[in-house]
């Protein structure tokens, strides 16, 4: 592929991923430390609902660990999280 194909390639994948609401992060990204929680479900390998510190760490997690599917169910904490999500927290 020449330059001019990739970066084509690049600018579509980042207008696809910002048009579906995705955080587009490098994996070794910083999050901010700010409190702006987010419930997510977790889809696969196991389901449950988790609260994150905000988006960020939300993508920053889904970018080290691809195997995950996460989805948004709120914009806030979750009414109840699962019994597995400290464990989860630690690891992102």
């Amino acid at each position: 592929m020449n330059f001019a194909a990739v970066s084509l390639l690049l600018v579509f994948f980042i207008f696809t991923s910002l048009a579906c609401g995705k955080t587009v992060i490098n994996c070794s990204t910083t999050c901010p430390n700010e409190y702006r929680p987010i419930c997510a479900e977790i889809e696969r390998p196991r389901r449950g609902r988790c609260t994150f510190r905000n988006k960020c760490v939300l993508a920053r997690r889904e970018c080290r660990r691809p195997i995950e599917v996460w989805r948004i169910m709120i914009i806030g904490p979750c009414p109840i999280a699962s019994k597995f999500c400290d464990r989860f927290m630690e690891m992102t």
